[in-house]
């Protein structure tokens, strides 16, 4: 663990080192290994997060993100 700074108030955290990355168009593709991550308790468990509590952002295609039921196009 290198002891990154995180917020107090976060729902969950990665540390991970990155192992290389590749650029596609006008994005950027990280492949990276997770060293150590966190959650918290509220919001998930050891096997993953709890939807209902947490509206997780996740990557679409290009510059499209998505959280439940909302898609949004990076500038």
């Amino acid at each position: 663990m290198i002891s990154t700074p995180r917020w107090a108030d976060a729902i969950g955290w990665l540390e991970a080192k990155v192992n290389r990355y590749i650029d596609i168009g006008d994005v950027r593709l990280y492949i990276f290994e997770i060293i150590e991550y966190g959650i918290r308790k509220d919001v998930g468990s050891e096997w993953g997060w709890n939807t209902y509590k947490a509206n997780l952002v996740h990557h679409g295609i290009g510059k499209g993100f998505y959280t439940i039921g909302r898609l949004i196009i990076a500038k």
